[in-house]
């Protein structure tokens, strides 16, 4: 499954929104996608500081997130020893 192409089809459905965050907004103007023989990647646009790993764990991130998991143990561990205080 194509990380880029899952994104863009959920923000597309309304299943994925932006928050609003600056950092997001920044790291996206700095994303470049470019068609490949195979597929499609992200890159920079520049060499320099601009940065991208914000849109690149989102990337990381879709994909599994896609596919429902289920959490392991349905109890909340609060719910056996309740909020520890320092």
């Amino acid at each position: 499954m194509n990380a880029i192409k899952t994104a863009e089809r959920k923000l597309v459905r309304g299943t994925l929104w932006h928050s609003g965050s600056s950092l997001m907004t920044w790291a996206v103007g700095n994303l470049k996608i470019e068609p490949t023989a195979t597929a499609i990647r992200a890159t920079k646009q520049n060499a320099g500081d601009d940065k991208i790993d914000p849109v690149m764990a989102l990337f990381d991130a879709v994909v599994p997130m896609s596919l429902n998991p289920e959490p392991i143990n349905l109890r909340s561990v609060y719910e056996e020893r309740g909020i520890r205080f320092a």
